[in-house]
């Protein structure tokens, strides 16, 4: 459930590889906290339940709010997570974010929750600077059929989802576009410690 009225379950996607990071991006940290923690702590007072997805259940130390649970299909990135969500969440839609996003906005959660609740769409996904952002999006758990026969199919990209289920876009304005921000490389961290933060560990 939520605190906006609609039954969605808050997900943080934390089984990357962190392949172009070189470390575990989840464990980074920034204001005293992992981007796992700080993710966990942005969802918490918006969501009567968070989930933590990661590769094993076993991964993370007590993340007080949220229930971490394991990928059902490991190995396939974010799609897998998502179809896990999906099958391990009470509610009956997932908001879903990447835990390497470290300014998560709750009033812009909030905003996008509000869409979520007066639409009957399948899927809820923002646009950021003309291109959606599918890892800060709300996914109904209609659409598990359609991910179950792409991971079948061994179609992994999230945005393929698209063409099978129906997707309410938004568009993202200026003000806001910082919430979306992403820490793939050393560089995009450095970027975002050079805005205030503990130096990387």
């Amino acid at each position: 459930m939520t605190r906006t009225g609609k039954s969605v379950t808050g997900v943080i996607l934390a089984g990357g590889r962190s392949t172009r990071m070189g470390r575990d991006k989840s464990r980074l940290r920034l204001d005293g906290e992992t981007l796992v923690e700080r993710a966990v702590g942005r969802l918490a007072p918006l969501f009567d339940e968070v989930l933590v997805v990661a590769d094993s259940a076993d991964r993370f130390d007590d993340l007080g709010h949220a229930r971490i649970v394991g990928d059902l299909v490991p190995g396939v990135g974010p799609v897998g997570g998502i179809y896990t969500a999906l099958k391990q969440a009470c509610g009956s839609a997932v908001f879903v974010v990447a835990c390497d996003m470290p300014r998560l906005d709750p009033g812009v959660i909030s905003r996008q929750l509000g869409m979520w609740s007066e639409g009957d769409s399948d899927a809820l996904v923002p646009v950021v600077g003309g291109r959606p952002e599918p890892l800060h999006a709300v996914y109904s758990k209609r659409c598990t059929p359609a991910i179950e026969e792409q991971i079948r199919r061994g179609e992994y990209r999230v945005r393929a989802l698209f063409e099978t289920v129906r997707v309410r876009f938004w568009e993202v304005g200026p003000g806001e576009a910082r919430a979306f921000a992403n820490v793939n490389t050393p560089d995009d961290w450095a970027t975002i410690i050079g805005t205030g933060g503990d130096p990387p560990c």
